[in-house]
């Protein structure tokens, strides 16, 4: 994603929505910002939530350290009985994701 002054830095929002929390990555999900997402979504399994959406929509470009993250916090989350669910929006995340058939193993959330 770019805004007037080129890429938006990297940045992750908690958004607590009633049961569940939504982790908000923004900006380029990639080797250097990877480890921010999965210390982010491995808290909130660790602080009791039983829903954690990764709400991807602000996202405007994920590489293979991105996807290997989510891949990760789905296993965790299947072992702890924790839903994780994901949020994408179109274009080259949605694409990636896609490929790599994360959108195809873990649970969807249409807005």
């Amino acid at each position: 994603m770019f805004d007037a002054d080129g890429p938006i830095p990297f940045d992750i929002r908690l958004e607590p929505h009633r049961e569940r929390l939504h982790v908000v990555p923004t900006g380029e999900l990639d080797l250097l910002t990877a480890p921010r997402l999965e210390s982010a979504l491995l808290e909130a399994f660790d602080n009791g939530f039983q829903h954690v959406v990764a709400d991807l929509r602000e996202l405007g470009f994920i590489d293979s350290s991105g996807i290997r993250v989510l891949w990760q916090a789905h296993a965790r989350a299947e072992r702890d009985r924790v839903r994780l669910s994901l949020m994408t929006g179109a274009g080259d995340v949605w694409r990636a994701l896609r490929m790599t058939g994360l959108l195809d193993t873990m649970h969807l959330i249409e807005r």
